[in-house]
């Protein structure tokens, strides 16, 4: 689905394999691999499982990866709008007329 889209233009300015790469780091944010989960992280730093903590290099790269993939859905979102303003504009231009 991720290369139909971007023939359609849909992703531009992205390529597929930057939507990919994003799509495999959240991928495995959610799925149980040890090192990528808050558990994981806890036990790898030695840190109490129970006590919660704030990780400043964690923090930094959720924000990271939070404000990648914001953009991305910004410019799919974007790009869809715009190719549906294309495809209808003749029909918009007659029902203003209305």
């Amino acid at each position: 689905m991720i290369q139909q889209l971007a023939e359609w233009d849909i992703l531009e300015p992205y390529s597929p394999k930057e939507v990919y790469d994003v799509y495999r780091e959240l991928s495995a944010e959610v799925h149980v691999i040890p090192n990528r989960i808050d558990l994981g992280r806890r036990l790898l730093r030695e840190k109490s499982i129970f006590e919660a903590q704030i990780v400043p290099e964690e923090l930094t790269m959720y924000l990271k990866s939070l404000h990648k993939t914001m953009d991305m859905s910004i410019v799919i979102e974007l790009n869809i709008l715009s190719d549906w303003v294309k495809q209808n504009r003749d029909r918009l231009q007659k029902d203003e007329k209305s």
